[in-house]
């Protein structure tokens, strides 16, 4: 028999002021929400021995409850069955009670707790903003969820030996912890804002477990539980040191963040992955290690930290935000395989931030690191010593400068020294190109030689200046100093010059044939969007093409803009992978993939990359379908995203042909193992550069393929062999592109 809400409702309504009510003899079960109509007078509740079941809020919000016995049958305390009686001091739980679900006394007054011998689990906010000063864990309880404590008074606690899953002490004044070993896992928020906690003991290793569930096809897949979860240690302000379990697999976003005391942490070369914010506000972290098991890193790592040297022994990418706002760095290590953009810069959230500034005085790039971005120190206004691992084979210091060795590309310059009593900025002869924000912006300030001939220089070499910004009246041979120092000597060479005044006396036609007959490969007419437009294929390595399409009468502006884009590209040819990734930097850049208007008559237009149809498809940029890669390319493309992975892989190129027999962009199938698990992942094409544009011009979509390959790589990397099926069913992006399927061998 069931006592409802309705049988309380009776009550009240013959007695609205009634403080007391008996439960009769014979009921077994308390219904949802029973007593909500006498939480404004309900004192004292008895209830009957053959109450073996409360419902979810049978009590919640009765204000003035200060008495009730619960039996002994009961096995579990259900969701919000005492939360809000703020009148609530103590209660006797039965000894049979095995489970105390979410939210059960939450926000009640309790000020003691007896919990019975036989508990075993404590849920979500059980006890949250009760009133209790101390606490005795039963040796029978094996979870405790998050901020099941919170908000207590608690200042000390003993954990059972056999506790599997610990969390819910936030907000409360513990002094100290000690995890036993056996823990599998230290729960979100576990110790988060314990602005008292001074010390930390972990285990040395965390007991992880695996976990039966019903996947993806509606098939029992299995999962690992275990490690630390996120903001477990946030906010406790006196905490001074950690030492992490050596098999950690994860370093939780906010894990740290506001240690305001924190000294020191290592992070364990089990760590595979660094989540956002991890180190935030650690105000007194001087000095932190990045170990090379990390795959993959968040942003924000260290932002408003004190880590005054930061060594990256990863080669996992550092994305542009990963290390916003170290404003207390003066040595970085980098061995990251790529450094984006405004790596190490500020984020100036308000007026009274726009001074702050990365002060790192000393770089060093490790051997791993294949691609620097422009511009990824830019911020670096204190920069004294780059150094470049000697065994790196992308990227070299010589007289101050970090450039990148096959493009001759400067990234970065730093003063070698002082003239006249200026900074001395001496550009290195095997420097050919200067990258957008090779310069800080205090360049102006500087004396700046070249020694060499600089051939290409970006619109934003120096931080903070377009040329556009400059005057325009010839700077004298051989003057020095500022950012218009730099643009004049590298833009007015006799060499440039000379070009310029060529292309001035030429026409727009013979301009054009100019540039394609000094192609190497050469160029061939073909049709075009109509017969009065004039279209050529520009021929690639390996019977690849591009194609140039020019409105019928070009202009001087077009043929010149032609005539720099095509010249931009000769210094890749003998590299064929090196000439493909630059077209595919041209073409995501919208450089060199103008939409034409409606009416034809728009500006140039040359176009890459593809697998659709012919030269006259206006609405996509694509390789031309008689100009696609060859197997050995593609297997060359595939083969650098492996590189330093360790997985065992195989390649299935599936070579494909339009309705009219042209070859277009062919089907790949990619095997990866790992353990007794292999990947198989198959694309309809094998995309090399974006899909197409949107009505603004740019480019819509990522490299589908290639974007893909990637996740999938850093999924099974990171992933145990028996998780690896789920991880990939749970991935929505990977699940998007193609569905790959899991074999156990």
């Amino acid at each position: 028999m069931e006592y409802t809400k309705l049988d309380v409702e009776k009550i009240m309504t013959l007695n609205p002021e009634t403080k007391e009510i008996v439960v009769p003899e014979g009921v077994a079960e308390i219904g949802e929400e029973a007593f909500i109509d006498a939480r404004n007078t309900l004192e004292k509740v008895v209830l009957p021995d053959s109450v073996v079941k409360i419902g979810k809020q049978a009590f919640a919000f009765c204000q003035k409850l200060t008495a009730i016995d619960l039996p002994k049958g009961l096995t579990e305390i259900p969701n919000s069955a005492f939360s809000h009686c703020s009148s609530l001091k103590e209660i006797e739980i039965p000894a049979g009670v095995k489970k105390i679900n979410s939210e059960a006394f939450g926000s009640a007054a309790l000020e003691s707790i007896e919990l019975p011998s036989g508990l075993e689990e404590i849920g979500y906010r059980a006890f949250f903003k009760c009133k209790l000063t101390a606490i005795e864990l039963p040796q029978s309880l094996k979870k405790i969820e998050s901020s099941a404590f919170s908000g207590n008074n608690i200042e000390s606690v003993a954990f059972p030996s056999g506790i599997e899953k610990i969390g819910g002490f936030d907000c409360t004044p513990l002094k100290s912890v000690e995890i036993p070993d056996g823990v599998s896992e230290i729960g979100r928020f576990a110790f988060a804002s314990c602005k008292t906690l001074e010390s930390v003991k972990l285990p040395k290793e965390l007991i992880y477990k695996e976990e039966k569930y019903i996947g993806w096809q509606n098939k029992e897949e299995t999962r690992i539980l275990g490690g630390i979860g996120d903001s477990a240690f946030s906010g406790c302000e006196k905490l001074t040191s950690i030492e992490l379990p050596e098999n950690l697999s994860m370093i939780q976003s906010d894990l740290f963040e506001g240690c305001a005391s924190l000294k020191t942490v290592k992070i364990p070369a089990s760590v595979k992955q660094v989540n956002r914010e991890a180190f935030k506000g650690c105000t007194a972290l001087e000095e932190i290690e990045i170990p090379a098991t990390v795959v993959r890193a968040s942003e924000n790592l260290f932002c408003n930290s004190g880590v005054k040297k930061l060594r990256w022994l990863s080669n996992t990418p550092i994305n542009e935000n990963a290390l916003l706002d170290m404003t207390s760095l003066e040595e970085a290590e980098l061995n990251a395989r790529e450094i984006e953009k405004f790596t190490l810069c500020m984020t100036y959230e308000n007026k009274d931030n726009k001074d702050k500034k990365c002060p790192l005085k000393k770089l060093t790039i490790g051997k791993d690191t294949e691609k620097i971005e422009d511009g990824a120190f830019a911020s670096l206004k204190d920069l004294t010593e780059i150094i470049v691992d000697a065994e790196n084979k992308k990227y070299a210091v010589d007289s101050g400068c970090l450039y990148a060795k096959g493009t001759k590309r400067l990234i970065r310059a730093i003063p070698v020294g002082e003239k006249d009593g200026k900074p001395l900025y001496q550009i290195s002869d095997k420097v050919k190109a200067i990258g957008a924000n090779a310069f800080p912006k205090t360049v102006e300030n500087a004396v700046v030689e070249f020694l060499g001939k600089i051939e290409k220089v970006s619109d934003k070499a120096v931080d903070g200046f377009r040329k556009s910004n400059l005057k325009k009246e010839k700077t004298p041979d051989g003057a020095t100093g500022g950012a218009r120092t730099v643009y004049d000597a590298m833009n007015l060479v006799q060499a440039k010059a000379a070009k310029i005044e060529s292309v001035k006396k030429a026409g727009a036609d013979a301009l054009i044939l100019a540039a394609l007959s000094d192609w190497q490969y050469g160029y061939d007419e073909c049709d075009g969007y109509s017969p009065a437009r004039k279209v050529y294929r520009v021929k690639l390595p390996f019977g690849a093409s591009f194609i140039v399409n020019m409105k019928p009468k070009p202009t001087q502006k077009d043929a010149q803009t032609v005539f720099e884009k095509i010249s931009s590209l000769k210094p890749f040819v003998d590299d064929e992978f090196a000439l493909f990734e630059k077209l595919r930097e041209l073409s995501e850049q919208s450089e060199m993939s103008l939409k034409p208007t409606s009416s034809g008559n728009g500006k140039y237009l040359i176009e890459f990359s593809g697998d659709r149809n012919s030269y006259n498809d206006s609405k996509n940029t694509f390789v031309s379908s008689e100009g696609v890669p060859s197997d050995s390319f593609i297997e060359k493309d595939i083969a650098s995203f492996f590189a330093g992975t360790n997985l065992e892989y195989q390649i299935l190129i599936m070579p494909k042909k339009d309705s009219d027999g042209n070859a277009k962009m062919p089907s790949v199938q990619i095997a990866i193992k790992k353990g007794d698990k292999i990947v198989v992942w198959k694309f309809r094409e094998w995309r090399l550069f974006a899909r197409g544009k949107d009505d603004n011009g740019n480019v819509r979509n990522y490299l589908d393929s290639r974007h893909g390959l990637q996740n999938i790589i850093a999924l099974v990397q990171e992933t145990l062999g028996d998780d690896i099926a789920a991880a990939l069913a749970l991935d929505k992006d990977i699940q998007r592109i193609a569905t790959p399927f899991v074999i156990t061998v």
